[in-house]
């Protein structure tokens, strides 16, 4: 579809549910001579698809919701007009700020040449929270991380700053999830996710010293250098393990082992959250990745992952920096999985893939509910696709409902059918009830004993009194 086929309208309350059914509504004008225009206060823009201006095929494709308006929209279809909700479901929604960025139907996905590492990243971040091997991983687990959400989205949104995804990944894990996730995980990311964002600006960004060192791997690894370690100590001058980066060649793999186990030591000084810690991380992290002889060790920094989570996460960044063949089997098959969902293009004119959208429930969920998520009509029963914003999705576990049916223990004896429950209460405790008594010499035993044949009613066992 051409954007000469996609109208905008700006439209109020009355004019929206119409448009919103699929009539032609307000003034449509084509979007492609749009450019610039604004709603007034109190509407809601509308970009609907409409071949050949052709008003029987006319069809919403997203919405352009001011934040202040959010609460509002979303609240009053999911009360009054609950046929159309969610709303974000079958119409991407669009902030503003998105929305300046929008171009075309379709939008290109670019991690400038990154792609490798950062899908490292997101399996690190799998295995961290997960707490297990990358072969034990499936990639549903991969597609729930702050990682994926934060790649994802500066591949489509370059603009949108890290601490508002982390927000909305925040809600989104709230809404769907029995538990929080560790925050101390996000926290040692973080500085990773800005380092990588970073890289592809170049040595004359004033930024961070470890987005000089990624890209000295780059250069060493993209010209083949034979001197790697050499390259990689000159961008970390100011910090005295460069020396021992430079070193590594030479050296053996027990002996880069006890440099590994030096590097852990001085991150245990050091401040957490400090650069000095952060070029530790990376540093042991790089260590890790060529000490069984130029190969990776990555069990090293399984080892130290409870914690310092950053010095695995940073092994998987280095050891992916510089491949460009991310469709190969990396991390046990999980890369190109991964890398394939990262570079997808989005297209604005295919109907959403999640289940809602997180600015629309963060407004309709309502947890006073037993099933909080009623006003969403979930369908699923695994997991939930959660739109943080156009085309960047995660997927979260669904929480499983409480249990009302409590299964009985194998030794517990099974119930009797009877006409009453108060009978069969009275015949399942009975033995039980008997041994007691004959224990406590209550009841004559050969009076208690069951007598074959016919039954005797007039040879009851009695109490002695």
């Amino acid at each position: 579809m051409s954007i000469n086929d996609v109208f905008l309208i700006w439209a109020s309350d009355q004019e929206l549910a119409e448009v919103l059914a699929g009539r032609v509504a307000g003034n449509p004008i084509r979007w492609s001579l749009a450019s610039g225009q604004r709603g007034s206060d109190d509407t809601v823009g509308v970009l609907a698809r409409m071949p050949d201006g052709e008003v029987d095929r006319f069809q919403p494709i997203a919405l352009i919701v001011p934040q202040d308006r959010q609460r509002r929209l979303f609240g009053r279809f999911a009360t009054l007009r609950e046929e159309l909700a969610p709303l974000s479901s079958w119409c991407h929604i669009l902030p503003e700020n998105t929305f300046d960025l929008v171009d075309d139907v379709t939008r290109h996905a670019s991690l400038d040449g990154l792609d490798a590492s950062w899908a490292g990243l997101v399996v690190a971040e799998a295995a961290l929270r997960s707490r297990r091997s990358v072969s034990k991983i499936k990639i549903p687990a991969c597609f729930a991380t702050f990682t994926y959400a934060v790649a994802r989205t500066h591949a489509l949104w370059p603009r949108v700053r890290i601490d508002e995804i982390v927000e909305k990944c925040d809600v989104a894990n709230s809404l769907v999830r029995a538990s929080n996730l560790d925050r101390a995980v996000t926290k040692e990311l973080m500085p990773i996710w800005a380092t990588l964002m970073q890289a592809p600006q170049g040595y004359g960004y004033p930024g961070r010293g470890l987005t000089r060192a990624i890209l000295a791997l780059q250069d060493a690894r993209s010209s083949e250098s034979q001197n790697e370690a050499a390259l990689l100590a000159e961008s970390l001058l100011q910090w005295p393990e460069h020396e021992l980066i430079r070193g590594l060649e030479a050296l053996h793999p027990e002996a880069r082992v006890q440099s590994f186990d030096h590097l852990v030591e001085e991150l245990r000084r050091s401040l957490s959250g400090s650069d000095r810690a952060e070029m530790l991380s990376f540093t042991a992290g790089y260590v890790a990745t060529i000490a069984a002889g130029g190969a990776p060790s990555m069990g090293l920094a399984e080892g130290v992952a409870d914690q310092f989570p950053a010095v695995l996460a940073w092994a998987y960044v280095i050891g992916s920096i510089g491949h460009r063949a991310t469709w190969t089997s990396a991390f046990d098959g999980l890369g190109r999985l991964v890398s394939r969902e990262l570079s997808r293009p989005f297209h604005l004119d295919e109907p959403p893939l999640c289940d809602f959208a997180v600015d629309e429930a963060m407004f309709v969920v309502d947890k006073q509910l037993s099933d909080p998520l009623v006003h969403l009509k979930i369908k699923q029963q695994r997991h939930i696709n959660v739109a943080l914003f156009p085309g960047v999705n995660l997927i979260l576990p669904l929480q499983e409902p409480p249990q009302t049916a409590v299964a009985r223990p194998p030794s517990q004896p099974a119930r009797i059918e009877t006409k009453g429950d108060l009978g069969a209460l009275v015949e399942m405790l009975w033995p039980s009830i008997r041994e007691k008594i004959l224990s406590d010499g209550l009841l004559s035993s050969g009076q208690g004993k069951q007598t074959t044949g016919k039954k005797n009613r007039g040879n009851q066992g009695k109490f002695n009194l």
